[in-house]
């Protein structure tokens, strides 16, 4: 008898030593991508071609199509990505330490503003690439909306150097300071553009445009260095 398209996604599960939640977070950005499988409902095309890349397989394996296992572990940084065309990756990012210690932080729910939760707390783990090494602050997160494509998009994951310079046109990830006591900063993946003597500028691409935050508002800056810098 075939196995199922969510009996697939449980081996790699497995394999990985993912949590359905972690594995629908990387592929999709949202927590119940892999529950909502288990519960019947056909995945999108472009969704399954991102769990199989969270899931370091291929579509035709997970779709029964191909009857050759998988490895057991791939690099996910080293992984092909049918959405990163313009995603390169500069040297030193290429290969992993082979460590799975780099945290993915933040909270995997995304407005209409593109804001994000970024609660401190690591709800993933993903390969260190080599530009990381020994930088205990660095962290990573998933991409939760298509502001930033085609540079990024949604289910992407980025790495992060907190203590690299911010110079015009990098990618940055900016978060705010929380409105009321006790919530967690807002955060925003966008290009930075300048900083004023009030305010910090920084550019999207869908809808494309400048979009200005008052600098009292900011609570840091960090910069992105998974694509296309080394």
């Amino acid at each position: 008898m075939a196995e199922s398209l969510y009996e697939k996604i449980e081996q790699r599960l497995t394999a990985l030593n993912l949590s359905a939640r972690a594995a629908s977070l990387r592929a999709t950005g949202k927590p119940d991508t892999i529950r909502n499988i288990q519960r019947g409902r056909r995945p999108r095309s472009d969704t399954l071609e991102n769990l199989a890349r969270a899931l370091e397989c291929s579509v035709a394996w997970l779709m029964g199509e191909d009857s050759t296992p998988p490895p057991r572990h791939i690099p996910y940084t080293d992984l092909p990505s049918t959405y990163a065309s313009s995603n390169t990756l500069a040297p030193g990012l290429s290969h992993g330490t082979g460590r799975r210690d780099l945290p993915v932080l933040g909270v995997a729910v995304a407005g209409q503003d593109g804001m994000f939760a970024m609660n401190g707390q690591a709800h993933d783990y993903i390969e260190r690439p080599t530009s990381l090494e020994g930088i205990d602050d660095a962290y990573a997160v998933y991409i939760q909306d298509s502001s930033m494509e085609p540079r990024y998009f949604s289910g992407e994951a980025v790495c992060v150097h907190p203590g690299r310079p911010i110079t015009r046109d990098c990618f940055v990830i900016v978060q705010f300071q929380p409105e009321h006591e006790g919530e967690a900063p807002k955060a925003l993946v966008k290009q930075f553009v300048q900083r004023t003597a009030t305010n910090l500028v920084l550019y999207q691409y869908n809808p494309a445009g400048e979009l200005q935050f008052p600098l009292d508002t900011v609570l840091s800056v960090h910069r992105i260095i998974w694509s296309g810098e080394g």
